[in-house]
This record gives structure tokens, sequence and C-alpha cells, in this order.
């Protein structure tokens, strides 16, 4: 049960994180963008449209870290590399990553480096950061 605690709270301080950097990344795209012109006119607020993203956020990454968390815990037991509390559990976790990504790294080029930047974050706090927590909590 460690484990799926684990992945919600990692999928929290994730939303916590990535919704005022989004909105600012998306007000500063408006300009060049026609479809973001039209879905944030001038004069609207950066915060309205953060707590809107973090809604948003907040429910999918909090649903991932779950469903992460009951996949760890199937993994429970196996062995660690690199650092990793459970190095399948990471290798999982970096080729879903690297499959969900990657077709919008390449299609979206001005939003790249944003892209890997919050793979790459993911990838740290939901395959290496999560089954330590697991492992530091109290559950058991």
């Amino acid at each position: 049960m460690a484990q799926v605690f684990a992945g919600f709270i990692c999928g929290f301080g994730i939303s916590i994180i990535a919704a005022p950097l989004l909105a600012w990344r998306l007000v500063l795209l408006r300009s060049s963008s026609e479809v973001l012109a039209r879905l944030l006119p001038p004069g609207i607020s950066v915060i309205a449209i953060a707590f809107l993203l973090h809604f948003g956020l907040l429910l999918i990454l909090t649903a991932v870290g779950i469903i992460l968390g009951l996949i760890l815990l199937a993994m429970d037991g196996e062995s660690g590399a690199l650092g990793s509390a459970n190095a399948p559990f990471t290798i999982l976790v970096f080729g879903l990553f690297l499959s969900v990504t990657a077709p919008f790294a390449i299609i979206l080029v001005r939003l790249r480096a944003f892209i890997i930047g919050a793979a790459l974050v993911g990838l740290m706090v939901f395959g290496w950061l999560m089954p330590h927590m697991a492992n530091w909590s109290k559950f058991d």
C-alpha cells in the first residue's frame, strides 16, 4: 500500500510544480501561435491559467502515480541498481515516458526543450524517487 501512496504523493508534487511553469510557457508562446492566441486572449491572468492547469494536472498525474504505484507494488522485491531501489521498475518508467513524450518532442519543435525537461523530471520523480519513498514509509 505504501507504493500507491508514494505514487499519489509524487503525482501531486509534480502537479504543484508543473502548473505555473506550463502556464507561464503557454502565455509566452501565445504571440507566436494562432491557436494559443484564440484560446488565451490578451489580458488573461496567468494565475487563472495556472489554476485550470493545476486542476487538470492534479487529476491526471495523481492517477498516473496511483497506477505506477500499483505496478510498483506488483514488482515489489526486485533488486536495485544505479541508485534505484527497484531497477526493473525504473526501466519500465523510462520506457513509458520515452514512448509518451518522444512523439510530442518530435512534432512540437518550440516546446521540445520543455517536453524533454518535463520527461526527465517525471522519470526522476516517478522512476527513481517513488520506490525510495515506498521503502521509507511506515505503512507495513
